[in-house]
C-alpha cells in the first residue's frame, strides 16, 4: 500500500490519484466490449458458447434453460437468499448504469 500526502501533490498528480482505473482505461474497455458485441453479432450462438467457456469456464451444450430447470433451481434456495439475489441484481444494475459514459 502506498501512502500519499495530498498537500505534496501537484494538481496533475491529484487528478491522477483520484481517477478510477475504469476512467484511465475506458477506451481499452470500450474496445474490448465492442469486439465481444461484434463477435456475437457475427457468430451468434457459437460466439456465446466460446465466451461462456472463456470467461466462465463452463462448456455449454445449449443456451436455453427450461422453465422446469429454473423452478427446480429456485426451489432449492431460501427466500432470504432469493431476496438477497434480487437486491444484488438491482444494486448491480444501478451501479453499472451510473458507470456508463454519458455522451454529450
Amino acid at each position: 500500500m502506498q501512502t500519499i500526502i495530498w498537500n505534496h501533490l501537484s494538481e496533475t498528480e491529484k487528478r491522477k490519484v483520484i481517477m478510477r482505473p475504469v476512467q484511465q482505461n475506458g477506451k481499452n474497455i470500450q474496445q474490448a466490449v465492442n469486439a465481444i458485441r461484434e463477435n456475437v453479432a457475427y457468430n451468434g450462438d457459437r460466439a456465446l458458447f466460446e465466451l461462456c467457456e472463456k470467461f466462465d469456464g463452463v462448456k455449454l451444450d445449449k443456451l436455453i434453460v427450461s422453465v422446469d430447470e429454473i423452478q427446480a433451481a429456485s426451489s432449492r434456495i431460501s427466500v432470504k437468499l432469493r431476496n438477497a439475489i434480487e437486491q444484488a441484481k438491482t444494486n448491480i444494475e444501478a451501479f453499472h448504469k451510473a458507470q456508463q459514459n454519458q455522451e454529450i
